[in-house]
């Protein structure tokens, strides 16, 4: 019987990438549990990316975003299909429309939260199979979603004002 994998959309890191993080790291001087803590991810989760094991494209990211690394195309392992059992697809993996995307982390300070909330609600019904976290404990949101082309100014101008609202954030598009 043939299975899909789990997360396609998941990444790790390259053996350059590997060095790299690690002496970034090394340089910051914090624990894997600090380094869990900012970036709102698992210790498990910082021990699978510095062994370069694919993660959450939104853990990568914030886990680089803590080290303050810009995500180069050096860093990020490719991608090799080692199963030799045929993937079962469904209709929304095999369609050719390729809409863009956007990937959003943030930190933020409860103050804020209450007008945070309200533009992420905004965001979420501009996105389309958008997923937004808020973690309140560790105060850290995750947004990802696709969009059609027609609201990409309006998301633009949406994420432009979550960043105002945020103490720190990265966007990937």
């Amino acid at each position: 019987m043939s299975k899909k994998k789990r997360n396609t959309n998941s990444i790790g890191l390259s053996d350059v990438g590997i060095k790299a993080v690690r002496k970034a790291f090394a340089e910051e001087g914090w624990t894997q549990e600090a380094w869990a803590d900012h970036s709102c991810t698992s210790v498990s989760t910082v021990k699978r990316f510095l062994k370069g094991l694919n993660i959450s494209p939104s853990c990568f990211y914030a886990l680089m975003g803590k080290l303050n690394l810009e995500v180069e195309d050096g860093y990020i392992r490719k991608k090799t299909n080692t199963d030799t059992s045929p993937l079962i697809l469904s209709p929304k993996d095999t369609s050719y429309s390729q809409l863009p995307g956007v990937l959003m982390i943030g930190k933020f300070t409860e103050n804020k939260l209450p007008r945070i909330e309200r533009t992420l609600e905004h965001l979420g019904s501009l996105l389309i199979d958008s997923k937004i976290t808020i973690n309140k404990e560790r105060e850290m949101i995750t947004v990802h979603g696709e969009f059609s082309e027609e609201k990409k100014e309006l998301i633009e101008e949406t994420i432009a004002h979550l960043e105002e609202l945020l103490e720190y954030s990265h966007v990937t598009w």
